[in-house]
């Protein structure tokens, strides 16, 4: 399980969440108080997968190494560390679907 911040899990519409609109000081207090419940303090979920730059440079800044974005598709080599992609995988999926999103061909 990794960071996914302690009270910032909100969102305003479909397009910010609060990370988004909270000073960088307050995002910075809610990263140590969830790290204090997790064992990974350097990987971090983006909450609903919403987050600008700034976000990007504050985990960072405070030396994290990954973090997940909600952004389907493969993640390479050349991928930001900081902005990982995540796909979803929907219980049921029928592993031919399964390969495709791994990129394997029919």
């Amino acid at each position: 399980y990794a960071n996914h911040t302690h009270h910032f899990h909100q969102r305003e519409g479909i397009e910010k969440s609060r990370i988004m609109w909270e000073s960088e000081a307050l995002f910075i207090q809610d990263l140590d108080e969830c790290n204090l419940q997790v064992e990974e303090k350097d990987v971090f979920a983006y909450p609903f997968g919403l987050y600008h730059q700034d976000n990007v440079q504050t985990l960072s800044n405070l030396n994290f190494k990954l973090a997940f974005t909600t952004e389907p598709g493969i993640t390479t080599r050349i991928t930001p560390p900081l902005e990982l992609h995540r796909n979803i995988v929907m219980e049921g999926l029928p592993i031919d679907k399964f390969k495709e999103m791994l990129g394997e061909q029919k």
